[in-house]
């Protein structure tokens, strides 16, 4: 398995924010007494104007067919192969869909969600497929349209 390497949440966004001399929004997040979770940095790396990672999605092209591949794995069964290749698809995916806020890569996000559901429901590890139904649910909705729902008051 290769090792992807993953920014920390707010990485580059720290080291855009000194340059540019902006306010430190870390301090604003442990005022609240709140971790900087990754979609708080996504979401204030946004609002800047910045990205969390130094370099744009690596082939976003080829998004479908891994997905597709990776579904095939797991409608086979074969485990070693989707616990191979799905940290790395996620990852991809997830930045991807960061990068381009279309609709479609948020799809694929919530479509690679649902093979860590598998996994995690298929070892009851009740814990993660939890998780992967909450991500599904973060992904999907709030990129396809129905967000001005959940807002509206």
């Amino acid at each position: 398995m290769s090792a992807t390497k993953i920014p920390g949440p707010g990485a580059n966004v720290a080291a855009c924010r000194k340059a540019r001399g902006s306010r430190d929004f870390s301090q604003v997040a442990l005022a609240r007494y709140r971790a900087l979770t990754q979609g708080i940095a996504a979401a204030l790396a946004q609002a800047m104007g910045l990205t969390l990672d130094d370099d744009p999605p690596p082939h976003p092209e080829d998004l479908p067919r891994e997905l597709a591949e990776l579904n095939e794995h797991r409608h086979r069964a074969e485990l070693s192969s989707v616990l191979q290749k799905l940290p790395d698809l996620l990852t991809k995916a997830t930045h991807y869909a960061h990068a381009t806020q279309s609709p479609d890569a948020w799809t694929r996000v919530a479509d690679t969600y649902s093979v860590v559901y598998w996994l995690a429901a298929g070892h009851r590890w009740m814990h993660i497929a939890e998780l992967a139904v909450m991500k599904q649910r973060l992904a999907a909705p709030v990129h396809s349209g129905r967000a001005s729902c959940t807002f509206a008051v």
